[in-house]
């Protein structure tokens, strides 16, 4: 009998056992389902927050990408540029007039005019403006030259504005 309630007791206590090692798997199951819902959540906060990345890589690299159409017309209008000042140049080569646009041209080079690109300060742009304005009197530049002259020494984001307002402006732009 003593053998009998050993034997009850032991089944008693497995029983007991597995029980308490059901409630533990229960628990580890509930903690597994709950931490797999967060590395779901998680993994759907990375790529939300990758994707708004990429967007903002985007928009900061856009306006650094000029693109190739920019370039031509950029180019094509230095070349104009250049074309006109060479026209104003050879048409009054030899005539032994040092008022001449082609001096003028040569006079205006001779200050070191300041090539202007971009600024984030207002008032470099107007420093940028009034050295151009000397720079014009001094090599004693006519009125309607004046834009032609200092739109030459715009580059990058500048000439890309020059080239816009013309275009705008259908290439009648009246700066005096």
């Amino acid at each position: 009998m003593a053998l009998a309630l050993k034997h009850a007791d032991a089944i008693k206590m497995l029983a007991k056992d597995r029980k308490s090692l059901r409630q533990q798997r229960a628990k580890k199951d509930a903690t597994i389902a709950r931490l797999r819902a967060k590395i779901v959540s998680l993994e759907a906060t990375v790529k939300a927050q990758e994707d708004q990345l990429r967007e903002m890589e985007e928009e900061v690299m856009q306006p650094l990408q000029t693109p190739d159409m920019h370039r031509e017309n950029d180019r094509a209008e230095r070349q104009a540029n250049i074309a006109a000042l060479q026209q104003l140049a050879n048409n009054n080569h030899g005539h032994g007039n040092h008022d001449h646009p082609g001096s003028k041209l040569k006079n205006f080079q001779n200050t070191n005019p300041p090539v202007f690109s971009k600024t984030e300060e207002p008032l470099d742009a107007d420093d940028w403006l009034q050295t151009m304005e000397n720079n014009l009197e001094v090599a004693g530049v006519d009125a309607n030259e004046k834009v032609l002259f200092a739109t030459h020494y715009l580059a990058g984001p500048a000439r890309a504005w020059w080239t816009s307002t013309r275009a705008m402006n259908a290439g009648q732009v009246d700066l005096g």
